[in-house]
């Protein structure tokens, strides 16, 4: 298994949405952070993707939109 991580700004919240949302994408382990959560001082959210590399291939095209 591969796994990508993504930093979502605060304002861009519905990529995160719009990831989760994808068909293939939805079928693999997500995982979502808030930085604060994690004792790091941004205003972004962090999503962990992992499975296989078809859906991580798709992950990185949609986040890129």
């Amino acid at each position: 298994m591969v796994y990508v991580i993504f930093e979502v700004p605060s304002e861009q919240q519905s990529k995160i949405n719009d990831l989760i949302k994808d068909d293939v994408i939805s079928r693999q382990s997500i995982l979502t952070r808030d930085a604060r959560a994690l004792n790091i001082d941004k205003d972004v959210s962090y999503v962990k993707i992992e499975g296989n590399e078809e859906a991580i291939k798709k992950a990185e095209e949609l986040a890129e939109e």
